[in-house]
């Protein structure tokens, strides 16, 4: 039963990830705009951020959407600038 739903999930989740411009949410210029936010929410919630990161990144490779790059580094920049 789970999966006939996570085969019809899919392509509506493929289908929102291109309507809604996700490749562009996931740039390096969008995340440096909103870096600040992005460093008070993970200085609150370091945890979330991780388990965030982690499914994002996961679900972008599993679903070869394009950039598992910009998030195969977000934690490591978030860690760094945490650090500071």
């Amino acid at each position: 039963m789970y999966k006939k739903l996570l085969i019809r999930l899919l392509p509506i989740a493929i289908a929102a990830f291109f309507l809604f411009d996700g490749s562009q949410m996931l740039s390096l210029d969008n995340i440096s705009e909103h870096r600040q936010a992005l460093m008070d929410f993970t200085d609150r919630h370091y945890l979330l951020m991780l388990i965030a990161c982690a499914i994002g990144y996961s679900l972008s490779t599993a679903l070869s959407l394009p950039g598992g790059t910009v998030l195969s580094q977000l934690p490591i920049w978030l860690k760094h600038r945490a650090n500071e």
